[in-house]
């Protein structure tokens, strides 16, 4: 049976719900990076599939892991790039009239025959959701030499989560501070868990020249989220050896209450831990299409100068 240190163990989780929740909502904006600055008018559209990632640093995760005195595993974990966060969409946008604007959409999800398909597999469970839109004003027509400039304005929403059965081997017992007066709490070969959802109105600008077969492009874009995110050891659990009731559940909230800290999400099925964040994240963003007539393969890149991470997506799209 392993011990932890309560204030461990909420440092730990503080420290990747601060790291995560400030990622969300760059996260949030994979999908409908397109080359184009605009579409031509109604009737031309376009529809696709992207796949993507941004990363966050080895030490968002990697805290909670020591913490459980475990190693994060090695297909997470790629070098000084950090630990991806995976995002795929399917996307798709309709032209406007007049080349006045044109609209995007976008939706991702498990379905779940793949879900239970993943978890058989790995031992892992994951949920996951992003779903958002947006409307593109044209600046500038891109036309004999002139680029094509737009400004948008677009919202998404993200849900996701991952989780890991029976992960640490055996019971954990988790000790709160001896000045709280507590009996210990602990959790019967618990699954390891992470969770995050944020809201996000976001703003960019794009620039792009159609050459040919090729379009390069460039834009700069602005994003305010509201987020949370958080996580912690979800199983039966047990309050001073014998299966926690609502009364000691209401004295643990009591005793933090009386203290001026943050109570903890105690229940007979876990005990996790929540942050909320919001504010303003930057990033530019860029990269070139290839089009091959009426289908188009994109690549983007992306820098985040508020998180000071990377971002990639690819888009495979057929575009009228």
């Amino acid at each position: 049976m392993g011990q932890i240190d309560y204030t461990d163990f909420k440092d730990s989780y503080n420290e990747f719900s601060d790291k995560i929740a400030t990622a969300l909502p760059y996260l949030s904006t994979i999908g409908l990076n397109w080359s184009d600055a605009h579409l031509k008018e109604f009737p031309h559209f376009g529809i696709g599939i992207t796949v993507g990632a941004v990363f966050l640093p080895t030490e968002a995760f990697g805290d909670v892991f020591d913490t459980f005195g475990v190693s994060i595993p090695g297909n997470f974990d790629i070098g000084q790039l950090g630990i991806p966060l995976p995002a795929y969409v399917v996307d798709a946008r309709l032209g406007g009239f007049k080349d006045f604007f044109d609209l995007g959409f976008k939706v991702g999800f498990i379905w779940d025959q793949a879900g239970k398909a993943l978890s058989g597999m790995t031992g892992f469970d994951f949920d996951y959701l992003l779903m958002g839109g947006d409307i593109r004003f044209i600046v500038l027509k891109d036309e004999e030499k002139k680029p094509g400039i737009s400004i948008g304005l677009g919202y998404n929403y993200m849900r996701g989560g991952v989780s890991k059965s029976n992960a640490l081997g055996s019971s954990q017992t988790i000790q709160f501070p001896a000045a709280m007066g507590l009996s210990d709490i602990t959790v019967d070969s618990p699954d390891v868990s992470f969770f995050w959802e944020c809201r996000v109105i976001d703003l960019k600008a794009q620039l792009s020249k159609k050459i040919k077969f090729f379009t390069p492009y460039i834009g700069f874009g602005g994003s305010y989220g509201v987020a949370s995110a958080g996580g912690g050891l979800t199983s039966n659990v047990r309050y001073g050896g014998s299966n926690i009731t609502q009364a000691d559940i209401d004295a643990i909230k009591a005793a933090f209450e009386s203290a001026g800290m943050s109570v903890p999400d105690v229940s007979a099925e876990g005990i996790t831990l929540k942050a909320d964040a919001s504010g303003w994240s930057f990033r530019t963003f860029g990269g070139f299409s290839i089009n091959i007539f009426y289908f188009i393969i994109d690549a983007t890149a992306m820098w985040n100068f508020t998180s000071r991470s990377l971002g990639a997506d690819l888009n495979l799209r057929f575009q009228f």
